[in-house]
């Protein structure tokens, strides 16, 4: 029965059966957000529902242009999102469509490529070297096959696959067969996969809120009390004067929308998404726009090792003897018959495989295995005719490697018709194998301390990370002596997975900025600490831990052990998922890496993971909020540093907006208590609030950075938007501008001026002093005498545009009547000007008289110890 199913495999009609029992052969994915949902989504954010709020008090106070004017900016910074998170939606796609999935099965006898997603249980699938495996089965027939299933497991090593149910039969969707071919019976499809099942494990984590999106939430809390303490304070003014406090609650309600700055959000939006297209500019695709932010606040980075930190592609890095200066030409003809250890070392690697080669345009292309792949292309830059070789030694046996032999034999016979066999595999046992040893060309008994010798190279290379084999043979008369047996040892070959080139820069930029790389892999503990150590990842004192002794600890005890650990090792999805959980317990800012259907859950779970573009899964971009697309380590840093430049700029821009909207509130509040007239009417403010504060603001996201911006450790994850002094700043600055405004306004009306003239100089001079301090808020640490005032010509554009924008609504007839203003006479600038620059130098005055009684406070307490 079985001998004729594996003759026939199913018939369409079982096929169309179990298809439509078992459903398609796909992963169950998120259901996708409409666009429509995807718009609507963008005005879900606290600081948005305050605005919506401001429009709404403005219609009812009788402000219908404001009120348009509120609703427009909101609706335009959300169309400003969703076209950004659809571009990324939609490159995503392009994404997945580079897959091809397609598969080759039996089907009535005769073998059929099908779509992978028409695959069903029962169906005998057919795969051959370099096929991607399109679901979960158990080998029926097999030849020297072996999968790479680092994608799944992270291990880089491929797993030699047997047809023995006793051995290791078992085949997963998503790996790849990298040599031989088998067919195999599939057991499992679409999401009872193990794919699948790992797939399953990232809807348990649910999407959470950036440290950004917590940061503007608070602020637009402490919005909304200001503005309710305006209102009550204002009413209650109105009741002690005797007033009516109906009509000052209204003032109140008129100031807190003056308050709210209704450029916030779009600025916030168009300085993420300045990141955004800078990021991709480096090959690095952000699908949120609040996640570039929260990378530049990571403080840890969980990498897989394999594909992310390391190449994925195995490299011969040392033989022992050294073959790099042998002469092999004689030896590749076929024509000697006294062989050197460089020599058999040479022909092995060239003749014990089975790689598929294929010559294109004199270049030659292999498939198969990526060790035996890493040995034949070292050995072309010695001797680049390889096909030579193979045409003049003809293979006339085999012993197949499998896993219980660790090693793999091959009879090849010469010109001559002289026989050798040539064996690789495991070192112990090439050695155990061997009677004896070669010295050059001399032939000698294996002795105790040539193999103590060999196990200590073995040891020292294992150590360095490295894979070793051994090499043995012997000459053979007839076919009936080819066994592994009474053998030759003639060397150590010694292989890497080599670590991309600047990673070991980046991890010592990481360690600058304050951030613990951290490797997190399927591999063991020896290759992975080895890699680790080399690209400076392991310090001298961090731990390796394995994924067996995670397992069973308890929270407190696995926060302990995530301390001093920088390599984790044999690790499982698990196991990944639960550390990325201990650091966020510990409240880091946590970035996960990897491209393996593996390391989706983890992803999903931490604060940024990181997916690669190219040989990611689909599973793992769907979880990731960053796609690198040159699947560069590298790549990761310059994010982090963009996502840093752009927090800074957004503080920048909230310490420009904030104090500015303190001095309209300040200059309106004291003459409302002062009983003064108002010294600018709404048509300001709101002009005001649009292009002064908007135009600038915008501007500063495009601030190119501070040198030092990576010599910081990252922005606590509980911190507020106002750390290290800003709100003071906010708070001193707006109080600087709001009193010369009011200072302005009293001394014009003092000296003769009437009420429409004094309004327009404080209406100026509010302008004037924004466009002044918008130029200190270029650097949080350094005056305005200390930054280069220069660097940033988008800001400078800005600020001539908004000052132009000023003279035209004073000295234009028609703009000068619905603003509400008049001509200023030269003296009136002089004044306004004078004040404006005089603010940030009384600011200097301030912050270094403040510093010095610091300097002198701490002097004092270091004397008194």
């Amino acid at each position: 029965m079985q001998e004729n199913f594996l003759q026939t495999g199913l018939t369409e009609q079982q096929a169309l059966e179990r298809l439509n029992r078992y459903g398609t052969n796909q992963i169950k994915e998120r259901k996708k957000k409409r666009p429509i949902f995807l718009f609507f989504n963008q005005f879900a954010d606290f600081m948005t529902l305050i605005l919506l709020a401001a429009a709404v008090a403005s219609i009812f106070l009788g402000e219908e242009i404001e009120a348009f004017v509120i609703i427009a900016i909101v609706i335009f910074n959300g169309i400003l999102g969703f076209v950004q998170e659809y571009k990324t939606e939609k490159t995503m796609d392009s994404l997945k469509a580079m897959a091809a999935p397609m598969s080759k099965v039996k089907r009535d006898g005769a073998v059929k490529t099908i779509e992978t997603k028409f695959l069903v249980p029962g169906d005998l699938l057919v795969v051959e070297s370099g096929d991607r495996i399109g679901a979960d089965g158990e080998l029926v027939e097999c030849t020297d096959f072996k999968v790479d299933e680092s994608l799944l497991t992270g291990e880089s090593v491929p797993v030699f696959k047997t047809a023995d149910s006793k051995g290791d039969n078992r085949i997963f969707m998503g790996t790849v067969a990298v040599s031989g071919h088998g067919m195999a019976i599939v057991t499992e499809t679409g999401s009872r996969t193990e794919m699948g099942k790992i797939a399953g494990m990232i809807s348990e984590s649910d999407d959470e809120s950036t440290p950004l999106q917590n940061r503007l939430a608070r602020l637009g809390k402490w919005l909304v009390l200001g503005c309710l303490g305006i209102c009550a304070v204002l009413a209650l003014i109105g009741v002690l004067n005797g007033g009516d406090w109906l009509d000052m609650l209204l003032s109140g309600i008129s100031l807190a929308v003056a308050a709210i700055p209704e450029g916030l959000p779009v600025v916030v939006t168009v300085a993420l998404a300045i990141g955004v297209n800078k990021m991709v500019k480096v090959n690095a695709l952000a699908r949120k726009l609040s996640a570039v932010e929260t990378l530049g606040n990571t403080r840890v980075i969980c990498s897989d090792k394999t594909g992310t930190i390391t190449e994925n592609k195995m490299t011969v890095k040392q033989t022992i003897p050294d073959i790099t200066k042998m002469k092999p030409e004689l030896a590749a003809k076929g024509l000697k018959e006294e062989y050197t250890q460089e020599d058999i070392l040479f022909l092995t690697f060239a003749l014990c495989h089975n790689v598929h080669i294929n010559n294109s345009n004199n270049r030659l292309e292999y498939s198969g295995d990526p060790t035996e792949i890493a040995l034949l292309e070292y050995i072309e830059k010695i001797y680049p005719d390889l096909l030579n070789i193979l045409n003049r030694y003809k293979r006339v046996g085999e012993i197949s490697f499998d896993s219980n032999r660790k090693c793999m034999s091959v009879i090849v016979e010469t010109k001559n018709q002289h026989k050798i066999m040539l064996t690789k595999g495991n070192p112990d046992v090439i050695m155990s194998m061997s009677d004896r040893i070669m010295d050059g060309k001399t032939v000698r008994p294996l002795t105790e301390k040539d193999k103590q010798k060999m196990q200590r190279h073995n040891k020292d290379l294992a150590y360095q990370g490295m894979r070793v084999l051994g090499i043995c043979w012997k000459t053979v008369s007839k076919m009936t002596e080819a066994t592994e047996s009474k053998m030759i040892f003639a060397g150590l070959e010694a292989m890497e997975d080599l670590p991309r080139a600047g990673v070991d820069k980046s991890v010592e930029l990481c360690k600058r900025a304050g951030i613990t790389a951290i490797m997190i892999t399927g591999d063991q503990p020896g290759t992975a600490a080895a890699v680790a150590r080399r690209v400076g990842i392991l310090p001298e004192n961090g731990k390796v831990v394995t994924g067996s002794q995670l397992r069973g600890l308890s929270q407190e005890e696995l926060d302990k052990i995530t301390d001093n650990t920088y390599v984790y090792a044999a690790v499982s999805p698990a196991d990944k998922l639960e550390i990325v959980r201990s650091f966020k317990r510990k409240g880091y800012v946590t970035a996960m890496t990897g491209d393996g259907v593996n390391d989706a859950p983890a992803l999903k779970e931490a604060d940024i993971g990181v997916a690669m573009g190219i040989n990611g899964t689909d599973v793992t971009r769907v979880a990731a909020d960053l796609v690198l697309l040159d699947e560069n380590f590298n790549t990761i840093v310059t994010a982090v540093r963009e996502g840093r430049i752009i927090y800074r700029n957004i503080r920048r821009f909230i310490r420009y907006l904030l104090s500015c909207n303190i001095g309209e509130v300040l200059t309106m509040f004291v003459a409302a208590i002062a009983g003064f007239p108002m010294p600018l009417v709404p048509i300001q403010i709101l002009w005001v609030n649009l292009v002064t504060d908007g135009f600038p603001a915008v501007a500063l996201g495009f601030e190119p950075g501070e040198k030092d911006v990576m010599d910081c450790p990252p922005v606590p994850k509980d911190s507020d938007i106002f750390s290290d002094g800003l709100g003071r700043k906010i708070i001193f600055r707006g109080i600087t501008i709001g009193l010369g405004t009011l200072f302005i306004y009293w001394l014009v009306q003092y000296i003769g001026g009437d009420l429409i003239t004094a309004r327009t100089a404080a209406f100026a001079h509010l302008v004037t002093a924004q466009l002044v301090h918008v130029l200190e808020c270029k650097s949080e640490r350094e005056g305005i005498t200390e930054i280069n005032l220069f660097s940033n010509k988008i800001l400078l554009l800005a600020i001539t545009v908004s000052f132009l924008m000023l003279l035209t609504v004073i000295y234009i007839p028609p703009l000068a009547y619905v603003f509400s203003t008049a001509p200023l006479h030269w003296t009136y600038w002089c004044i306004v000007m004078g004040i404006s620059i005089l603010q940030p130098f009384i600011v200097i005055n301030v912050r270094n008289t403040r510093r010095k009684r610091l300097k002198l406070k701490k002097a004092k307490a270091v004397q008194q110890v």
